[in-house]
C-alpha cells in the first residue's frame, strides 16, 4: 500500500491579517508606513507586526527611553513626529518639482512644433519654462 503524504499549508504572512495598533506609538515610538512599523529614533523598518517582535525590538535598542517621564515621552514622540514629517515634506517638495519640469518640457515641445521654430529660439522656450516652473514669478519676466 502507498501511504500518502500528507502536506501542510504553509503560513503567510499575507493571512495573518495582522494591522498596526495606534497605541505601539506610544509604548514602542513606531509609527505605521505602508505595510511596516517604522522606528521614529533610528528609523529602522519592522517589517512583521506582532507585539512581540515590536517589544523586544524597542527593548533592545531604545530601552533607556523607558527613564523618561510621561510628559518628557510625549513631547519627544512630537518632536520625532515632526522631524521624520520635515524629512518627507522635503521627498514630496523635490517631486512636486521634477513634475514641474517634465510638465514644462513636454509644453515647450508643443510649441515649438507647433510654432515651427527651431528649439534654439529662447524667448518662446524661457516664457514657457516660467509658466510652468515658478508661475509666481512670471510678471517679472515680462517686464
Amino acid at each position: 500500500m502507498a501511504e500518502r503524504k500528507i502536506e501542510k499549508k504553509k503560513r503567510k504572512l499575507e493571512d495573518e491579517n495582522r494591522q498596526f495598533q495606534s497605541e505601539w506609538e506610544n509604548l514602542y515610538f513606531l509609527i505605521h508606513v505602508k505595510d511596516n512599523a517604522v522606528c521614529l529614533i533610528c528609523r529602522h523598518s519592522i517589517s512583521i507586526l506582532k507585539s512581540y517582535n515590536l517589544n523586544r525590538y524597542y527593548e533592545q535598542k531604545h530601552g533607556e527611553i523607558d527613564k523618561l517621564t510621561v510628559g518628557e515621552r510625549k513631547s519627544k514622540l512630537q518632536f520625532l513626529k515632526n522631524n521624520l514629517t520635515s524629512q518627507q515634506y522635503i521627498f514630496h517638495k523635490q517631486t512636486a518639482q521634477s513634475n514641474g519640469i517634465v510638465s514644462a518640457s513636454f509644453r515647450v515641445s508643443h510649441i515649438i512644433a507647433k510654432n515651427m521654430k527651431h528649439f534654439t529660439d529662447g524667448i518662446t522656450i524661457s516664457k514657457t519654462v516660467y509658466e510652468e516652473i515658478c508661475p509666481e514669478k512670471l510678471d517679472l519676466y515680462s517686464n
